[in-house]
């Protein structure tokens, strides 16, 4: 049903790691503090993991609003996604409960024929 990925690293925070060069992913809600030291910030997450980064504190604020964005966006499609997906079973149901209803009203009259009854 779902076109929506349900891990996509876009809604990671990226950043470059300042001493590796490499970059490092990491999920914003996660964020437990943060240190500015000149041109780099010290990032603390979870179970005392700590990641050096090279961002001026305007730049980490944008990349992890950006993350932040894409989480949300990616939630409200999937939310739309499976508000549609619902809506349609429920009208199939209903198409179905109608129709039910409508034969057994004309099967209860004697005059009543029935069209699958080829007799």
């Amino acid at each position: 049903m779902s076109g929506v990925k349900l891990f996509d690293l876009n809604r990671l925070a990226k950043f470059e790691n300042a001493f590796s060069g490499h970059y490092n992913y990491f999920v914003p809600g996660d964020l437990s503090a943060v240190t500015v030291d000149g041109d780099k910030l010290w990032v603390f997450l979870p179970n005392d993991l700590e990641l050096c980064i090279k961002a001026t504190p305007e730049e980490f604020e944008a990349e992890m609003n950006r993350a932040l964005g894409a989480t949300r966006d990616s939630m409200k499609a999937y939310e739309e996604e499976l508000a549609k997906h619902l809506n349609d079973k429920l009208k199939a149901l209903q198409h179905d409960v109608d129709e039910q209803k409508q034969e057994a009203a004309f099967s209860s009259n004697d005059f009543y024929c029935n069209p699958k009854d080829k007799n």
